[in-house]
């Protein structure tokens, strides 16, 4: 899968269509979707999943209520449907799906989507096991099915992918683009692509990680 289209790294780098052209960029976009994928900390394939928490008080007091943050397995969380918040004593029960025992959290907030952190704010979850279940990545393109649909994709992240597919080419077939015989410019590249991705790597120091 890739998250931005061949068409565009093709006016990027100013290429024509040609079978084999084509082949190589599209492996270099997909490479880059891994790429993005292990840097940013996150899937791109669009799911829904869920994550335990097991939740010790250590956080901000406000009057009497506990505020948390969680930080789920992945990030470019969707709003809709709405993210689940469930607290129960025990973790088997929520496995169980146990309603009669379980309560669910509504005094919560989605701090960020794109970083995948969740802000719970409530009166009983210390000691507790926490369940956040929610939706995440992009949807497929309804046209192509090797690539994300770009419109559900953020432009900053397309960007990423256009440019590590350039760094990509031009450290594993450096001729393609420079047939005269130039060294490509890669460490310019790849400095390009950190500016990207260095305010957009999922960092959360202090908010609580998923029970594994």
């Amino acid at each position: 899968m890739i998250l931005t289209s061949l068409n565009s790294l093709r006016i990027k780098i100013a290429f024509d269509s040609t079978t084999r052209t084509d082949d190589i960029l599209f492996g270099a976009l997909e490479a880059a979707t891994s790429y993005l994928a292990s840097r940013i900390d996150t899937e791109f394939v669009k799911v829904t999943g869920h994550e335990d928490f097991y939740f010790i008080r250590r956080s901000m007091l406000f009057g009497k209520s506990v505020t948390a943050r969680f930080k789920l397995e992945n990030g470019f969380v969707l709003s809709t449907p709405a993210v689940k918040v469930e607290t129960n004593d025990r973790q088997d029960k929520l496995v169980a799906n146990e309603a009669a025992s379980t309560k669910n959290i509504t005094a919560f907030s989605l701090a960020n989507l794109e970083r995948g952190v969740v802000l719970v704010s409530d009166f009983d979850i210390s000691q507790k096991w926490v369940r956040i279940t929610y939706d995440y990545g992009f949807a497929t393109d309804t046209s192509d099915d090797n690539q994300f649909d770009e419109a559900a994709v953020p432009k900053w992240l397309r960007d990423a992918a256009l440019l590590y597919a350039i760094f990509h080419l031009d450290s594993t077939n450096p001729k393609l683009r420079h047939e005269d015989g130039d060294q490509p410019d890669t460490a310019s590249v790849l400095a390009q692509l950190n500016t990207v991705l260095d305010k957009r790597v999922r960092y959360e120091p202090g908010a609580f990680k998923p029970w594994s």
